[in-house]
Formats: C-alpha cells, structure tokens, sequence
C-alpha cells in the first residue's frame, strides 16, 4: 500500500507577549509566516519581527541610501547577508549582560532569515565551508528587533504601507487616474505600488544579485574579485535606479502615494503630513 504524503502544517506566526510598547501587530500567514510589531506613534522608533519555526520568510536582498540600519537579535538564530558575506548569528552568542546587535551601512546589501532555512539552502556564492556549525537555537522562534539612524519614522510607515498593501491592497482607495492604471495593468498594479514604497522609503530592492555571480566566479582571486563586485554593484544600482524612479514617475502622474492614510496609523500619519507641509515651507 503507497504511503499517502502529506503537506506539514503551515507555520504560525503569533503576536509576542507582552507586545513591544507603543506596537500593535501585523499577521501574515503561510509558508513565509512572520509578525510584525510595529511603532503606532512617531515617540516608537522600533519595529520587532518575529519568525516562526519552519517559515521561509526573509527580508529579502536590499540596500538602504539615506539610513543605517540596525538588527539586535533577541531570540533564537538567524542568517545575515551583508553584501557577500553570509554569518550565522545566536541570541546565545552574546555575551552576558550583553545582546547581538550588527549595524548596516548604507548601500550595504542585505538580507536575513532564519538560519535554520538557510542551512537547508546555501544561498548562491557563498560556499558551505564558509559557514558556522548549526546554532543550538535553531528551531526557536527569531526575534529580532530592527530600527534606522536617523529616527525619522520611515521604517514604521514602510512596514504599514507594504504590508497593508500586500494584505489589504482594496483598503486604501485609488485616486480615478489609479484605477484606470490599476485595470489596465492587472497584476502588475501591485509592482508599480511596491515600487513606489520601496523608492520613496529608502528600501531598494536588489532586482538582479549580481554579487552572487562575482563573489562565486572569482573566488580566492582577491582584486578580481573587488573590481567584479564594483561593476556587479554598479549594474545592480543602476537597473534598481530605473525600475523605482520609472515607477515613481507613473505614480506622480495618476496621483499614486508611497504613504496612504487607509494604510497608516493616525498618529502616524499626522506625523508624515507635518513632516512633508514643513519641507514645503523651506
């Protein structure tokens, strides 16, 4: 008799208890399950993350221009790549009394997860004996916290917008030029939206991992390899470039907005307005 195989059960993200002060929670369910705690005052900087065991969720490889950013693993055990260099990082690592916090550079590349995902799957270019010996905390929900110098509440309302567009993409209403484009581009509308976000909250995609192609190719070869990153991270900046201030361009004309106040929290919001009247009047 054939064994019948069967789906494992999906994982489940879950609200952290007690929730991080001034936070409330974002949900998204499936095989890339993950919650979000994010700021609802502009007074809340942070924004936690939390990961359940077995969820594919990453942050996906992106750079940041105008902002540093911040990681400070809490709980359990993750992968970080920075540029094309991959580390495995434990919560148990830290010294007592002390946390893991990495900070990332602007135009550093990064991305991160959980590390027991990315154990099953070396990313391209980064070869196996690269990597650290399996963390004890590898089946542990992750828990890390995330923020940006300079405090200017952009990483809160990027997690709002993006997530509120990807779970509720009806919940903020197109201005009528928008849902003209919206019929006519179909399932594209959502790309030229993240686009929007991501070109206007300084969270650039990489759109083709050149990196990985170079730091595969030429390793060992030291200044083969520099000047390979160079062009790679040229090439990479200048199709993002593109792609994001096309995508804006289309957004100014039909009147679509990175920040919508159907995505955002009120305080907020109000927040982003004062912000944007004050730049106006300089």
């Amino acid at each position: 008799m054939r064994t019948q195989w069967r789906r494992p059960p999906l994982p489940t993200p879950k609200p952290l208890d007690p929730l991080p002060e001034g936070t409330q929670t974002i949900l998204r369910e499936g095989d890339s399950a993950v919650a979000y705690h994010i700021p609802i005052t502009p007074l809340t900087h942070t924004t936690t993350i939390s990961i359940p065991k077995d969820s594919t969720w990453t942050s996906g490889l992106h750079w940041h221009t105008t902002h540093t950013e911040y990681l400070r693993l809490l709980h359990g055990s993750i992968y970080l790549r920075l540029n094309n260099e991959v580390k495995i990082l434990s919560a148990g690592d830290a010294e007592e009394g002390g946390d893991v916090t990495v900070r990332v550079d602007k135009g550093v590349r990064h991305n991160w997860g959980r590390a027991q995902q990315h154990l099953q799957r070396v990313e391209l270019g980064v070869p196996l004996h690269r990597m650290k010996p399996s963390p004890r905390e590898l089946d542990e929900e992750v828990v890390v916290e995330e923020w940006t110098e300079p405090r200017d509440g952009e990483k809160a309302l990027f997690f709002w917008n993006l997530n509120n567009l990807l779970l509720y993409p009806d919940k903020a209403p197109d201005p009528r030029p928008g849902r003209v484009l919206r019929r006519a581009l179909g399932k594209w509308w959502m790309s030229l939206q993240l686009f929007i976000i991501f070109l206007e909250l300084d969270n650039l995609p990489v759109l083709l991992d050149l990196g990985s192609f170079f730091g595969e190719q030429f390793e060992g070869q030291e200044w083969i390899q520099g000047i390979g990153m160079w062009f790679a991270h040229v090439g990479e900046w200048a199709l993002t470039g593109f792609v994001l201030l096309f995508a804006g361009f289309v957004g100014r004309l039909v009147g679509l907005q990175a920040v919508s106040e159907g995505r955002t929290p009120k305080e907020l919001w109000e927040d982003w307005v004062g912000i944007k009247e004050a730049k106006k009047v300089k």
